[in-house]
């Protein structure tokens, strides 16, 4: 099996292509997501671990053994209704889940 790498947001839009393309190229591939395991994405080579984004903390099992890569695709829906105070949502998203 080849490096792991750990992608946070691994089941949305892009994560999941980006997901599925390391698993077929032989990584173990460690997925940090808010809603647990509901949608599939990838191969045996996926692994999922539930992740809150604004706690703070990463679950330690996550980088067992250290990771090649790790990858922030996490954040607010950029597909939704844009309604008052959304655009400061998706900027809170993304900058608060990159300092964890």
């Amino acid at each position: 099996m080849g490096d792991p790498v750990v992608v946070a947001g691994g089941t949305g839009a892009i994560g999941r292509n980006l997901v599925r393309s390391l698993a077929e190229s032989g990584h173990r591939v460690v997925i940090l997501t808010r809603g647990g395991t509901s949608r599939e994405v990838g191969g045996t080579s996926v692994q999922y671990r539930q992740w809150d984004p604004y706690s703070g903390k990463v679950p330690i099992d996550a980088l067992d053994g250290g990771a090649y890569a790790v990858v922030n695709l996490a954040g607010a829906q950029i597909f939704a209704p844009w309604k008052a105070g959304y655009e400061e949502e998706v900027v809170r998203s993304r900058v608060l889940s990159t300092k964890q």
